[in-house]
């Protein structure tokens, strides 16, 4: 499957083992409660790819462009995201198990808070603005 175009498609609920995504576009692609185990995400495209209540086990996310996947009530203990893309734009809940911290990028924080006050706009607006 390296080098497919496979935005949007539905894998929720699905067992893969040992498959080769790399490279592949799956942006907006569902692998909502899907157990993953050593497939190859790297170089893929995952923007908005959602991952919630999915198992990745032994998944190697090197490369892969992370922005906006969503990895709610998630189970990513061994995968390696250590060079991945984008982290910092990933969504993610308290109930999110990450790797261990040589498996993330060294900048990534698996803190979850639901405080987004610290949040600032670059520029100031009023209500009546909009």
């Amino acid at each position: 499957l390296s080098d497919a175009d496979l935005s949007g498609c539905c894998f929720s609920e699905s067992t893969f083992t040992e498959v080769n995504f790399s490279n592949t576009d799956l942006t907006s692609a569902d692998f909502s409660r899907a157990n993953l185990v050593e497939c190859n995400f790297s170089g893929a495209l995952l923007n908005g790819t959602d991952y919630s209540y999915a198992t990745a086990s032994y998944c190697n996310f090197t490369d892969a462009d992370m922005a906006g996947a969503v990895f709610n009530e998630s189970n990513l203990e061994n995968s390696d995201f250590s060079a991945a893309e984008n982290m910092e734009a990933v969504r993610f809940d308290e109930s999110t198990i990450w790797p261990d911290t040589d498996l993330l990028p060294e900048d990534f924080d698996t803190t979850y808070t639901r405080d987004l006050s610290s949040l600032e706009d670059d520029d100031d607006h009023a209500s009546a603005d909009y």
